[in-house]
């Protein structure tokens, strides 16, 4: 029973780095029909809050426990396999702590939209930041993974490198462009990067819940033969 709830989790994690982006894509689209009040002060993202609080806080809200399960989720799927190579990281648990107090960063943005600029600012610095860090940790983490052949294919860690690069690049080059425009399409983008990153760990999620699935035939085979062994004797 306990491998089957295993299972069930670790098959959820498989979508739950989409379903975590989509989340917070379809609130923050939800929020766009009732923008009516446009205060000067704020960026985009959070005009919408000002005007949705709602559905804003629910969105992020959401978002926000779902990252908190892949985040912790990935954590110890890499210590497993530091462990199968008999090495600790202080890296691996640097990442969870900052992606962790990220998260509290991002509620403490979204329940703050309406209530207290300074704190709304401090979010939202807080949890871009630190996602950024957190993405560049986890590009390390995986070079690294990759040399000591301790994933599951060799092949597709390339391929998340480059996904994460990819989002952290991107992600830096919209904030500058926002910065220096104050256009609202390079915040969106901006902001939507360091959600999207987590998209390179659902293989790596769907292999783990393959050799779970892999683990509990086998333990259901394992009577069978027992009983054919026992009636050949």
């Amino acid at each position: 029973m306990r491998l089957l709830l295993l299972l069930v989790l670790k098959s959820t994690l498989v979508i739950l780095p989409f379903t975590a982006a989509l989340t917070l894509g379809i609130f923050l689209a939800a929020c766009s029909p009732r923008l009516t009040h446009r205060p000067h002060h704020l960026a985009p993202i959070s005009e919408l809050g000002v005007n949705a609080f709602g559905l804003f806080v629910t969105g992020f809200t959401l978002t926000s426990i779902q990252m908190t399960v892949i985040i912790v989720a990935w954590w110890s799927l890499v210590r497993q396999h530091l462990h199968q190579i008999s090495q600790t990281s202080i890296l691996n648990h640097l990442s969870l702590i900052l992606g962790l107090i990220a998260v509290v960063f991002c509620l403490l943005m979204a329940y703050t939209v309406n209530t207290s600029v300074k704190a709304h600012m401090t979010g939202a610095f807080g949890v871009f930041g630190l996602l950024v860090i957190y993405e560049f940790l986890q590009f390390i983490q995986l070079i690294r993974l990759r040399s000591k052949h301790s994933l599951y294919q060799d092949s597709y860690t390339i391929f998340a490198i480059l996904w994460i690069a990819l989002c952290v690049l991107c992600g830096a080059i919209s904030a500058g462009v926002w910065i220096g425009t104050f256009n609202s399409i390079p915040e969106y983008l901006a902001a939507g990067f360091p959600f999207v990153f987590s998209f390179a760990f659902a293989k790596y999620f769907w292999m783990d819940a393959r050799r779970t699935a892999k683990e509990r035939r086998e333990r259901a085979e394992l009577p069978t033969i027992s009983s054919l062994a026992h009636l050949t004797k």
